[in-house]
């Protein structure tokens, strides 16, 4: 692929994940809003199962969907339709059987599971057990779907995987919150949810058989997995770790507190994720590939260049969504929820939450290459930083602190985990440590990207009105972007607003 023709793909690519992740944010709040409404807080915490169950699931994936991604990037990189279909083959076979041993495992053990764990927590019985069925109904049959987005990812056909990813999101959220309303019950809504996924997953597989074009007649092939299996493996310990720094704040809130404050930090954990889901997961979707294939080339030039300007578009990107939540949460989640109390609560773990979201955001470039690589024993090292830290500070300060403690031990981590990692794939990959270039495609964006949030701080903490602060985020997070299209090169050339040449600021 020409260089040009490239970078016209990435920039769609990127824009179209803007929009996909955009219109599933837009869901995502009114979905909260309604179930927080219509479940309260002890009934919302299931809710928080639920996504501490997403997480916990990705164990069993064992690193198979950034492979996928990564393989299916490299075939259609050197044009192999036929092993594309041979992969897709082998690799759904693969998921379909570990989905069904997640269902079996799971299905019989999660209610007397749920009872212990949950069982003083204010939830009947009755519906702690038929709730936590359906939920792990839900998470083994979502759990394959991620194998057909890591194949359209693959393919770098996001417009396509956006577009059903947010016809997925849409039924299942909203129709989520719709049965909510109805009923009132997280029972209820588990159910619906396990359906729509069901219906997802079938139009899903017809997607993705759709951009194979040598698809008739493909087999199962063991030698593919024996291919990839020392970068399966390597993923394997790198999702067990990573899955334990993402949940382990909140699984110890959950055993440490009550369910209402889990059910809180649940919010606020939310709140604080859509730096990574909203803004982030956009930008990875679409450099990622790119950098898979330019990697499979052995062009270390365009390789260092694609990875210093995702630095900057993750630090500007990250930088901006960070300071909204750092300054202007209270009154931002008083508007979401309509609850003052509510939000009075969440916004001090929000803000901490924030702060560490922004370090986990800029990992994603030293990430992203190091899997381009194939090298998973450095984010794999990097991840048992984390952990140690992570727990060291969460035993301190969670049965002190409670809600803010389990923040600070989030926040504490990614900070340590991104100073050490960093620094590290420079040293892996350039061969030397790099702190100038660490402070300008990094460091300087984000700080660019908080002046403007800090200087209208002060005219909507006057005012006093929560309308007044989203006004104010509004207006700097415009700012913010006009900065940096005046500044950072790589969100520039993103954009086709600059001629291509070294990243810098």
């Amino acid at each position: 692929m020409s260089g040009t023709s490239a970078q016209r793909r990435l920039r769609s690519n990127f824009l179209s994940n803007v929009l996909g992740h955009g219109w599933s944010f837009g869901v995502f709040l009114v979905s909260t809003t309604v179930l927080l409404r219509e479940l309260g807080a002890t009934q919302y915490g299931l809710v928080g199962v639920y996504l501490l169950g997403q997480g916990l699931s990705r164990v069993l994936d064992m690193g198979l969907t950034p492979t996928v991604n990564r393989e299916f990037a490299r075939a259609m990189e050197a044009g192999n339709q036929h092993r594309a279909a041979t992969m897709f083959v082998t690799f759904e076979r693969v998921f379909l059987a570990l989905g069904v041993l997640f269902l079996i495992v799971g299905g019989p053990f999660a209610p007397l599971v749920g009872e212990r764990w949950l069982g003083d927590k204010g939830i009947p019985a009755p519906v702690i057990s038929g709730t936590l069925f359906w939920i792990v109904l839900t998470l083994g049959i979502q759990w394959l779907t991620t194998f057909y987005y890591g194949v359209l990812l693959g393919q770098e056909r996001q417009v396509v995987f956006n577009v059903a990813r947010s016809v997925e999101v849409t039924l299942r959220q909203l129709g989520g919150a719709a049965v909510a309303a109805l009923t009132g019950s997280a029972e209820a809504v588990f159910t619906w949810m396990a359906g729509s996924i069901a219906v997802s997953a079938v139009v899903m597989r017809v997607v993705c058989l759709s951009g194979i074009e040598a698809r008739r007649g493909a087999r199962f092939d063991a030698g593919v997995l024996r291919d990839c299996w020392r970068f399966v493996s390597g993923m394997a310990l790198v999702s067990i770790s990573g899955t334990l720094i993402s949940y382990l704040d909140r699984v110890a809130v959950s055993v440490w507190l009550p369910m209402d404050r889990f059910g809180l930090y649940t919010l606020a954990y939310q709140a604080a994720s859509t730096i990574p889901t909203l803004l982030i997961a956009p930008i990875f979707v679409a450099y990622y590939p790119r950098m898979c294939a330019q990697a499979t080339a052995s062009d270390d030039g365009e390789l260092r260049h694609t990875y210093r300007s995702a630095m900057q578009i993750f630090g500007l990107v990250s930088g901006t969504a960070t300071a909204a939540l750092v300054l202007h949460g209270r009154p931002l989640i008083e508007i979401w929820t309509g609850d003052p109390e509510i939000a009075a609560a969440v916004a001090p773990p929000l803000a901490l939450l924030a702060l560490g979201m922004l370090p986990n955001a800029l990992m994603n470039a030293p990430y992203a290459l190091q899997l381009a690589k194939g090298n998973t024993a450095l984010p794999l090292r990097l991840n048992g930083v984390a952990i140690a830290v992570q727990a060291l500070i969460a035993v301190l300060l969670i049965p002190r602190f409670g809600l803010v403690g389990a923040a600070a031990a989030w926040c504490g981590s990614m900070w340590a985990y991104f100073a050490v990692g960093v620094l590290a794939t420079q040293r892996a990959f350039w061969g030397r440590i790099e702190p100038r270039a660490v402070l300008t495609d990094a460091i300087r964006p984000a700080a660019l990207a908080f002046a403007p949030f800090a200087l209208l701080w002060w005219p909507a903490s006057w005012v006093g009105s929560p309308l007044a602060h989203l006004l104010a985020s509004g207006v700097a997070a415009a700012l913010a972007l006009a900065l940096g299209l005046r500044t950072v090169s790589g969100f520039r050339e993103l954009l086709r607003l600059g001629p291509a040449g070294s990243p810098t600021t």
